[in-house]
């Protein structure tokens, strides 16, 4: 099932995930991969390629380092901090985006939450990313 090609010296995110502790959750592990595949936006993790072994199901994503939302949040409340109303505006900004997006495509993600928008961070810019479509489902439009 391998589709978008991309630039093999770019650094990627790879999910190895084992078939015994998948069980019959394989066939939502596929439907995962073709909701992604019709997902293009800055706001949505990038689907790279899936493929097998005889262990092993493998999907390539986007490499995004900076972490959850989940863990800056936690962090910030550590340190007795918030995010100020100004910056949440913008973060739910995108993640309206993000949504509008996934639904013009006819598709739900049905788990949105922290853990599931992790930051792309490099040294020009700084955006999150919706991941996690396991839960996802196609709905009529």
């Amino acid at each position: 099932m391998a589709t978008n090609a991309f630039d093999p010296r770019q650094k990627v995110a790879v999910k190895a995930l084992s078939k015994d502790k998948l069980g019959d959750k394989i066939g939502k592990l596929k439907k995962e991969v073709v909701f992604l595949r019709k997902l293009d936006s800055p706001y949505v993790v990038k689907y790279h390629e899936f493929f097998e072994d005889k262990k092993y199901f493998y999907l390539v994503m986007e490499y995004c380092p900076g972490g959850e939302l989940f863990r800056e949040i936690a962090l910030k409340l550590e340190q007795h901090q918030r995010y100020k109303e100004k910056e949440a505006a913008v973060i739910m900004q995108k993640l309206f985006k993000a949504v509008s997006h996934i639904h013009s495509k006819g598709i739900a993600h049905r788990d949105i939450k922290p853990e599931n928008i992790i930051w792309h961070r490099d040294k020009d810019d700084s955006h999150f990313k919706l991941i996690d479509f396991g839960l996802a489902h196609k709905f009529v439009k």
